[in-house]
């Protein structure tokens, strides 16, 4: 049987992300810049965010980096003009089937862009918002989703 690491990379990342959490709450508020808690709560923070990079580059590939915004706005901006590019083609010559077949796959390509920037700014917009209104004590419910996100996978992988 073939093991199937998304579920275990994101388990990873969750144990990541709850050392992070635990620093944080052992670490706060920090004393200066030398203080060892905040550098290794900054440390594990990082290294989740590697692991997040690496999991979408190596096992979800086709997906833009969700923690890299830039290149996918860039992206966005790309693909929305192949978009008008592909249409106008397709309007001009509606019995062309490839050109109807490249605005349909541009549009899907526009499509997952759009859904990656969308899903960072509601992100990072809840997360403004949850911290302003609850500070460090939001910080969990990061681990949580990550957590759930990491079963769900696992289900989802045993059953196909």
């Amino acid at each position: 049987m073939k093991v199937k690491v998304l579920p275990w990379m994101l388990a990873f990342e969750t144990l990541l992300l709850a050392a992070f959490t635990a620093m944080m709450f052992a670490t706060v508020p920090a004393a200066d810049a030398d203080d060892w808690g905040a550098i290794l709560a900054g440390a594990f923070g990082a290294m989740a965010m590697g692991a997040q990079s690496a999991l979408v580059r190596l096992l979800m590939r086709g997906i833009p980096q969700t923690n890299i915004m830039t290149g996918n706005m860039t992206q966005l901006g790309i693909e929305t003009t192949e978009l008008i590019i592909a249409w106008r083609r397709h309007v001009r010559d509606r019995d062309d089937l490839s050109n109807e077949r490249e605005f349909f796959a541009v549009r899907s390509r526009l499509l997952v862009a759009l859904s990656i920037a969308t899903g960072f700014v509601l992100g990072a917009a809840a997360g403004a918002v949850g911290y302003a209104k609850a500070g460090l004590a939001g910080i969990p419910l990061a681990v949580l989703i990550v957590a759930l996100l990491a079963v769900w996978a696992l289900v989802r992988e045993r059953r196909a």
